[in-house]
């Protein structure tokens, strides 16, 4: 057993106030397999129950089924999936435009079954905001940093909605289980962990 202590202050908050705990160890990270947040609304959510298979979450739009790849391990490279946009002082990633057609390929019956697993594991699914703890942010300080996601090694679902303080994707080299995951406005600032993403089984992307 290891204390764990996070750079990001809130995130640490949030899992110290749904534990009840006030030191962080490394098994009390390794618990959660459900991770979403979001910096621009100061929104967390954490669940300990494994995710479905895939999913399809009815209240955060439709980028579930116009903008995510369900079969990410049948793509051979990268480039299959996405392409990455440079500029002069970060990497831009987009879902690559020609899969992001006008109708999702999943048949009407498997998206309400797909739904209808969602909405029964989302019961398991504790939120908290920043509001709701009254977190008040120092000066410089961001609301997540991408240093502290390594330390999830257990996740099965990461939700990363309007984070644009997410700098890296080397934090995914350290997730060995994790399946699913959800991206947008995450510009990092090089290549790395990039292929990673090959391992998923589905990946949404949107911007």
């Amino acid at each position: 057993m290891k204390e764990i202590k996070l750079k990001s202050k809130w995130l640490s908050a949030c899992i110290e106030n749904l534990l009840g705990k006030e030191i962080l160890m490394d098994f009390d990270l390794q618990r959660i397999k459900y991770l979403y947040l979001c910096s621009c609304y100061g929104e967390c959510e954490i669940s300990f129950e494994t995710p479905p298979n895939r999913v399809i979450h009815p209240n955060s739009g439709d980028q579930w089924l116009y903008c995510c790849d369900w079969d990410v391990k049948l793509k051979d490279t990268i480039e299959d999936i996405i392409y990455i946009e440079k500029s002069d002082y970060n990497n831009t990633i987009s879902y690559r435009l020609d899969l992001c057609d006008n109708e999702p390929d999943l048949e009407e019956s498997l998206i309400k079954e797909v739904t209808n697993k969602t909405i029964e594991f989302e019961k398991s699914i504790t939120s908290i905001s920043s509001d709701s703890m009254k977190y008040v942010l120092e000066e410089n300080e961001c609301l997540i940093y991408y240093e502290d996601l390594c330390y999830f090694t257990s996740l099965e679902e990461l939700r990363l909605p309007v984070c644009d303080d997410i700098y890296s994707l080397e934090f995914l080299k350290n997730m060995y289980n994790l399946r699913i995951l959800e991206m947008s406005e995450v510009t990092p600032k090089n290549d790395t962990g990039f292929e990673y993403l090959l391992n998923l089984q589905q990946l949404c992307i949107w911007l």
